[in-house]
């Protein structure tokens, strides 16, 4: 129960709530649409240690700001809906909406990157791989680390995820959508998923595209559809300007240089918690 509050306070802004609740919606428009999934989560109440806490306040203020502006200009562009759109056409409108924002984007991810740096020069070296676990917090376009003794999260690092995510739960391959762990299964302790396999080295080198990999695996027949892990992935991408947005086929991109920090920290069979 220990673990479901603290991951609870972690994920809700301090507030220790049920973890089946889904997250509230930021109010970034009079009238909320199937587009708008930003959450209003206060970065000063999320539980970081104090090490790093200061830099992932400054990082989350600046990301937050950046992606319900994307989240508002995507509803605007798509009329209010998603349904039956294609992924060129969502990724598109994506696209359309981030040009008009790369100011903000270049503040975010800069005060990313030092958040990152901050955390492996200052607890890099201290942290056991073998005890952490990750939360993928889809609405709030962020992965954590996070210190299993503790709940308290190490780092954030800013991610992008399926461009249809935002209708629900992946429920089979090519659905363009990303996985997440049911409601009562959203602790490390009873999360059905694990990261399998870990890809240390670049298979597309020359296209600058994976970097790292750790896969989404479960051994859950619901998720059947995750071929041991290599249907989904945590991932490097070259398109930096993604990261923030829905874009992927279902998979969790992240910057090169982030993606390489997180590898270093798991192992093969660290639990992923996967929340809406």
């Amino acid at each position: 129960m220990r673990e479901l509050a603290v991951l609870g306070a972690l994920l809700l802004g301090g507030v220790v709530a049920p973890l089946g609740a889904t997250p509230p919606a930021r109010p970034v428009s009079a009238t909320p649409s199937p587009c708008t999934t930003a959450v209003a989560l206060d970065p000063d109440r999320v539980s970081f240690h104090p090490a790093t806490a200061s830099s992932a306040r400054t990082f989350l203020t600046l990301f937050w700001a950046y992606t319900g502006e994307i989240e508002e200009g995507v509803r605007r562009l798509s009329g209010g809906s998603i349904a039956g759109k294609s992924f060129a056409t969502l990724s598109s409108l994506a696209k359309r909406v981030r040009r008009q924002h790369t100011e903000a984007y270049g503040e975010a991810i800069s005060a990313a990157t030092n958040h990152l740096m901050e955390f492996k020069r200052l607890l890099g070296a201290k942290v056991d791989r073998r005890s952490t676990y990750l939360v993928v917090h889809k609405s709030a376009y962020v992965v954590y680390l996070v210190d299993g003794a503790s709940g308290l999260a190490w780092a954030a690092f800013p991610i992008a995820h399926g461009v249809k995510s935002v209708v629900g739960p992946k429920e089979r391959r090519g659905d363009l959508k990303t996985p997440e762990s049911a409601a009562g299964e959203r602790s490390p302790a009873t999360t059905p998923f694990f990261a399998h396999p870990l890809i240390p080295v670049d298979p597309y080198p020359t296209e600058g595209c994976i970097t790292r990999g750790i896969g989404v695996a479960s051994r859950d027949p619901r998720y059947d559809y995750l071929h041991h892990g290599w249907t989904v992935m945590l991932h490097g991408t070259p398109d930096r300007q993604c990261i923030g947005t829905r874009a992927s086929h279902g998979c969790i991109r992240l910057l090169p240089a982030h993606i390489e920090v997180l590898f270093d920290h798991v192992t093969d069979g660290t639990k992923i918690v996967i929340v809406p």
